[in-house]
């Protein structure tokens, strides 16, 4: 995968910016988009509601946790290959706000899913989920409502549903309003 982005950015002309996102970016992005939103989903509509007791919320949280390690992982690689590969120029819609948003809000998002992440490792460990979930101890789950980690890791899940959607708004817009075809650079070409 290395020589491939090192030939890639080899390849790339000094100044000069191409008008899609490198394949490998843009499959890492469309993962990750499908993972955060079973990630978000398994969290906010069903851990959460659920009580400690029943072992259905075993199979859930295993489900979760496994979501949040790839996020995780994807994460990182995504960073490394977003700086690793020319990119497209930044977009403009014609308002310094708005453009300043989407730079805000793009980077935030990466921020958010790396901090929720860590929360959600922080929570697991403090809890002894791997052993409970992965292993063989049974019982029912600890409560993990008082811990820092956990309070953070339920905020930052209203923040990723925050960011994921002015993310979204800011892609319809350029589509619908600005018909500038700014959503074809993060997906295949031909």
């Amino acid at each position: 995968m290395n020589d491939v982005l090192l030939r890639v950015r080899r390849t790339s002309t000094a100044g000069r910016h191409p008008s899609r996102y490198h394949p490998i970016l843009v499959t890492l992005h469309w993962i990750s988009a499908v993972a955060v939103g079973l990630a978000v989903a398994t969290g906010k509509l069903w851990l959460e509601p659920m009580p400690n007791a029943p072992s259905d919320k075993l199979v859930l949280l295993g489900v979760h946790m496994a979501l949040g390690s790839a996020i995780l992982a994807l994460t990182v690689v995504r960073l490394f290959v977003h700086f690793s590969t020319p990119t497209p120029k930044r977009a403009t819609t014609g308002s310094r706000l708005l453009d300043a948003m989407a730079v805000v809000t793009h980077y935030s998002l990466y921020a958010a899913l790396l901090l929720m992440a860590g929360t959600g490792l922080a929570t697991a460990l403090m809890a002894g989920y791997p052993a409970i979930v992965f292993g063989d101890l049974a019982g029912p789950l600890p409560d993990t409502s008082g811990l820092l980690p956990r309070l953070v890791h339920g905020v930052m899940g209203w923040v990723i549903l925050l960011l994921v959607a002015l993310h979204v708004l800011g892609a319809l817009y350029h589509h619908v309003v600005r018909n500038d075809g700014l959503m074809r650079r993060m997906w295949f070409s031909k």
